[in-house]
């Protein structure tokens, strides 16, 4: 899986950015940004806030979850424990097909508060496939992570 996506990374690298340039990816990653200080606000609808009608969250050695409805029950488990929080950071943009479509990567955390502790139980990458809708909001087209390995 992991060669699976380092490759789909490298091949949205490749593909030619709009002429918004470093402008347009700023602002992917600062859409990025919002979405997680969105699900940090919110939980669940936070999270869906960000989802286009035809999204896909695409899983590993599982079925895809296809389409904003089906994204929203599959994910309610993950925001069902308010002590459970899920976080994650931007580390790279890009931009293609004329700026309208972009991707995001970067570092997320799952972490658990226990009385007066957190800690985090799980770490992992993700990628974030966005386009830009006709109110000139960057939404999610598609979504996919995976945990790192055990220590």
């Amino acid at each position: 899986m992991r060669s699976i996506f380092a490759a789909f990374v490298l091949l949205l690298a490749a593909l030619p950015a709009g002429a918004q340039g470093r402008e347009g990816e700023e602002a992917l990653m600062r859409a990025d940004r919002d979405f997680a200080s969105a699900v940090a606000a919110r939980g669940l609808e936070g999270w869906m806030e960000y989802f286009t009608d035809d999204a896909v969250r695409i899983r590993w050695r599982d079925p895809s979850v296809r389409g904003a409805e089906e994204i929203r029950k599959f994910d309610a488990q993950i925001f069902a424990d308010p002590a459970v929080t899920l976080h994650w950071q931007p580390v790279e943009a890009g931009l293609y097909r004329g700026g309208q479509l972009g991707w995001t990567r970067g570092r997320s955390e799952v972490r658990e508060r226990k009385g007066d502790a957190t800690n985090v139980v799980q770490r992992g990458s993700y990628l974030t496939i966005w386009r830009v809708e006709p109110s000139g909001q960057w939404k999610v087209i598609l979504d996919t992570g995976t945990s790192d390995p055990p220590a």
